[in-house]
């Protein structure tokens, strides 16, 4: 993949995610943490949305608490998650992460 951005027709560069792998976590009020670490080579650019409102927390091991990043239901969000972390969620309902694929 050419490490460029795509162009519209007016030239204008597009930004783009280049979607790969699709990691699923469920808290059913707890929280719940991904089971593996992020292994990119320094950071790794994920694309994260819930179907119910969740509050998320990111490091090596996180517990995320109310006191967190508020991710409303439904809504797409892109995050940049260091290298050797986990992403927790704490909220009822699914989490998708997915990786950009480099």
């Amino acid at each position: 993949i050419d490490e460029v951005l795509l162009k519209d027709a007016n030239g204008v560069s597009i930004p783009v995610f280049c979607p790969g792998a699709t990691v699923k976590i469920s808290p059913s009020g707890a929280s719940t943490a991904t089971d593996a670490v992020i292994n990119a080579t320094e950071y790794q650019l994920v694309r994260i949305v819930a179907t119910a409102a969740m509050h998320i927390a990111i490091a090596a091991e996180p517990t995320a608490t109310n006191a967190d990043m508020y991710l409303p239901a439904s809504m797409v969000d892109y995050l940049i998650i260091p290298k050797g972390c986990k992403i927790a969620a704490l909220g009822t309902g699914d989490v998708y992460i997915t990786l950009h694929a480099n």
